[in-house]
């Protein structure tokens, strides 16, 4: 089944050199791993990397019509090291090219958490610049109720510049509807209005970053556009006001009430008011002559036109006596019952 939610695509044929520099640097994105090689890899980096188009699935009837949550996975998800730590989550054995590697890894806190609260509103992706010989055994112990819908690996990157690059636009999906959250800024460098720069996870145990993110991204699920999702994310922590569109609809999320409303043009809200206003001084007037209290859910409404009120006060109907003796009768019938 899991073999069905991997995309791995064939590798372009590269010279030795260049083959050898890449697996070694995408195996992990740790700076450990750099300074273990004791070389310079930037100096084998190619500039070019002849990408095949990705191949990816249609929306599944479970994930249809929602937005696409794309999350890196090395000090976003999890760190990874090749030197010993003495207090890893798990440790993973894997080979690769005939040599054998051992790597501790920690899992950001919350990260099993937020994976699957994402879920329900949600099409997770995870894409990592790592291999899949890596990535995949550490995806199964972070997602071990298997919520993410899609796996996406070093060859689905695009290199720019000697960068790995994640393009948003090779995922066959709306650009306005996906987010990427990724500790690298230069992996989301094609399309910076859908990133959340998440800070580098390493081994702080009171970490937060996932966690902090879920309700905003819960609120996010709901827009239109999720652009410029950086600028939307200051606001939510700033608590100011969010504006946004809802199928076609413009609102306000205010942070203080925890609550979204629609957003008013402020002519139409201030004659509103001046409606509410007239409507309140004569509930007050009536009251006055009336001298008792009227239940006014049961009164007709009294902003009638000029016309309407003339007409009922000639022809004797809702005038103050009358009302007086028919809530008279009502208050006696009920003191019967």
């Amino acid at each position: 089944m899991r073999a069905n939610n991997i995309i791995v695509q064939e590798e372009p044929k590269q010279n030795a050199i260049v083959g050898f520099y890449n697996t070694l640097k995408s195996l992990i994105k740790c700076e450990c791993f750099k300074q273990q090689a004791g070389f310079q890899f930037n100096r084998f980096m190619p500039v070019t990397y002849n990408q095949k188009p990705i191949a990816i699935p249609k929306q599944s009837l479970q994930h249809m019509g929602r937005k696409t949550l794309v999350i890196d996975l090395d000090e976003t998800l999890v760190h990874s090291s090749f030197n010993y730590i003495s207090d890893p989550d798990f440790i993973l054995k894997i080979k690769v090219m005939n040599a054998n590697y051992t790597i501790y890894v920690r899992i950001r806190p919350g990260a099993e958490e937020f994976l699957i609260k994402m879920a329900e509103f949600y099409e997770i992706f995870i894409f990592t610049a790592s291999i899949c010989e890596y990535a995949n055994p550490v995806i199964d112990r972070i997602d071990q109720k298997g919520v993410c819908a899609l796996r996406l690996f070093r060859p689905n990157c695009s290199i720019l510049n000697g960068v790995f690059v994640k393009d948003l636009s090779k995922l066959q999906r709306s650009i306005n509807n996906i987010i990427i959250i990724d500790n690298t800024h230069t992996s989301f460098s094609l399309q910076p209005k859908n990133a959340i720069h998440i800070k580098n996870y390493f081994d702080d145990p009171s970490d937060t970053e996932l966690l902090d993110l879920i309700p905003f991204l819960q609120l996010l699920s709901t827009f239109d556009d999720v652009r410029p999702v950086g600028e939307y994310w200051k606001q939510y922590i700033r608590s100011e006001k969010i504006r946004y569109t809802r199928n076609g609809e413009s609102y306000v999320y205010d942070r203080n009430r925890n609550e979204s409303y629609d957003e008013v043009d402020p002519i139409n809200q201030t004659i509103d008011q001046a409606k509410d206003d007239q409507t309140l001084l004569g509930k007050q007037q009536l009251k006055l002559q009336t001298n008792f209290a009227i239940d006014y859910d049961e009164v007709n409404d009294i902003t009638e036109n000029d016309e309407e009120i003339q007409f009922r006060n000639e022809q004797g109907i809702n005038s103050p006596n009358l009302n007086k003796q028919h809530f008279n009768e009502m208050d006696q019938s009920d003191q019967n019952l």
